[in-house]
C-alpha cells in the first residue's frame, strides 16, 4: 500500500501506571481486530526505546524511540495497516507529544485506571528485576501524581480483559 493509507489510519494508546494491564489491554484488542478483518498493528513502545548508553537521561533516549516508532509506523502503513494500538506509560503530556509527532495519524489515549494495590498484587511477586523496578516506579508515579490526566477517555481495568478491550474498541469506533 502506498503512503496514501495514512489518510485512513488512526491509532490509540493505552496508557496507565506500571502493572494496570496496559500489555493485556492492546493483546485483546488485537485478537478482537484480528477477528474483525480490521487492519492492526499492535506495538508495546517500551520495546522501541529499550536500550542502554551509560549516562543517557530519559530526555535523550526519546528520539530513539520517536525515530523507532516513526519506521515502525512507515512499514506497517505500507504493509497496509489502518489500526495502531500501542501500549505505554506515558509520564506527561511531553511523552505525548512524542507520540504524536512521530506518527503521521491521529492518535488517542486511553488511560487504565487501576488501584495501587492491586497494582503492588500484581507486580509484587514477579520474578524479574524489570518488574520489581516496574513496581517502584508505579508507587513513585501515583505518589508524585504522574501518567496521570493524559487520557482522552479513562477505563477501569478491574473487570474481565475482553470487557475493557470492547469498552476501547466501541468508543473508538473501531468495531
Amino acid at each position: 500500500m502506498s503512503r496514501s493509507g495514512t489518510a485512513s489510519a488512526s491509532g490509540v494508546v493505552i496508557s496507565g501506571l506500571y502493572g494496570s494491564g496496559k500489555s493485556s489491554v492492546v493483546e485483546e484488542i488485537s485478537y478482537l481486530l484480528e477477528d474483525a478483518a480490521s487492519p492492526y498493528g499492535a506495538l508495546d513502545l517500551d520495546w522501541l526505546w529499550w536500550f542502554g548508553v551509560p549516562g543517557l537521561r530519559r530526555r535523550e533516549a526519546l528520539p530513539v524511540l520517536s525515530a523507532n516508532l516513526a519506521s515502525v509506523a512507515s512499514a506497517f502503513i505500507d504493509a497496509g495497516v489502518i489500526r495502531f494500538v500501542m501500549a505505554w506509560s506515558l509520564r506527561d503530556p511531553s511523552d505525548l507529544a512524542v507520540v504524536r509527532t512521530a506518527l503521521p495519524f491521529p492518535v488517542k489515549v486511553v488511560e487504565l485506571m487501576v488501584p495501587l494495590q492491586v497494582i503492588e498484587a500484581r507486580l509484587g511477586t514477579a520474578v524479574t528485576a524489570g518488574r520489581k523496578a516496574d513496581l517502584c516506579e508505579a508507587r513513585r508515579w501515583s505518589h508524585e501524581g504522574l501518567g496521570v490526566g493524559l487520557g482522552d477517555l479513562e477505563v477501569a481495568n478491574d473487570r474481565p480483559i475482553r470487557e475493557v478491550a470492547v469498552e476501547i474498541l466501541t468508543w473508538l469506533g473501531w468495531l
